[in-house]
């Protein structure tokens, strides 16, 4: 997990694996933020590494 500090907010990006319905592993990166002021994260984007 990487954490980066903005003036908007703290942004975690994280990266995983997922099982697909046909029963294969991809890499997969997410990215979330926790706003200025918030206190719960907020989904931004995913993808296929």
């Amino acid at each position: 997990m990487e954490v980066i500090s903005s003036p908007y907010g703290v942004k975690y990006i994280i990266d995983g694996s997922i099982k697909t319905p046909a029963g294969n592993f991809i890499k997969m990166r997410t990215v979330w933020i926790i706003d200025k002021d918030q206190e719960s994260p907020r989904f931004v984007t995913a993808y296929p590494l």
